[in-house]
């Protein structure tokens, strides 16, 4: 398939996340929990990637988020939502989106930074999901010091590369 660039969250107990990704998120077994900055978009040099990424975070230093709140997303997702870093991260996601990244960019849907914690065929599914979701109370805070370029197999199914960048 291609590449893709996220935040792989230093999380202090993530097992309640994972509860839900286990059962809600096909993409349980590919990745852990983790905020997509640039979605998978296809091959291209891997050299050009990692250097337009490194130039973009010369820009920014680590920085805090608080995790809190559901939304429902266009594509019946359930997000876990970014709540206290929210503009950095939008930041972060926009200037990404330059130079060799700006024609994979989707404007026909807003980006809302957050961690995925599944996908749903039904209305039932979904509110079956956010009753057991809001009961967890989920809240979280992490420092986001870095970055990773991940490199996913043509069915998105498996991660064969990963270069992790500093802020």
């Amino acid at each position: 398939m291609g590449y893709a660039v996220v935040i792989h969250l230093e999380l202090e107990d993530a097992s309640k996340i994972q509860e839900l990704r286990r059962k809600y998120n096909p993409y349980f077994n590919v990745i852990g929990p983790h905020i997509t900055l640039v979605f998978p978009f296809p091959e291209m040099e891997r050299d050009a990637i990692v250097n337009h990424v490194t130039e973009i975070l010369r820009d920014f230093a680590p920085f805090n988020i608080r995790l809190k709140g559901f939304t429902k997303s266009f594509d019946e997702g359930l997000f876990l939502l970014v709540e206290q870093g929210n503009e950095k991260t939008i930041e972060l996601h926009d200037r990404l989106y330059s130079g060799i990244f700006e024609k994979y960019l989707r404007t026909d849907i807003p980006y809302v930074p957050h961690i995925g914690l599944g996908l749903f065929k039904t209305d039932e599914e979904y509110r079956i999901a956010e009753r057991k979701a809001r009961t967890l109370n989920l809240a979280y805070e992490s420092t986001i010091r870095s970055i990773c370029i991940i490199h996913l197999n043509d069915d998105l199914f498996e991660i064969d590369w990963t270069k992790e960048l500093p802020l």
